[in-house]
């Protein structure tokens, strides 16, 4: 059976991936000096990491707002 080729993945959406793969990374309990070290040369290695993790950070802030927005609200 023939799988079908993936389609090129641009440097944008890698970007975007891999930080969410850093967010989740970052979350983990054992995080050490040497993964952050890590995290920092990913973001500082390309404006295009640095404005994937900006646009995440603003997406997790306005997810939060949103979660507490409707956990004001009765369930109706």
């Amino acid at each position: 059976m023939r799988h079908p080729a993936l389609p090129p993945i641009d440097e944008r959406t890698l970007a975007e991936a891999l930080a969410v793969a850093w967010s989740r990374h970052l979350d983990e309990p054992h995080l050490t000096e040497t993964d952050l070290a890590d995290f920092a040369d990913w973001l500082l290695a390309s404006p295009l990491h640095a404005a994937a993790w900006d646009r995440l950070e603003r997406l997790s802030l306005t997810l939060r707002r949103l979660r507490a927005d409707l956990s004001r609200h009765p369930d109706q």
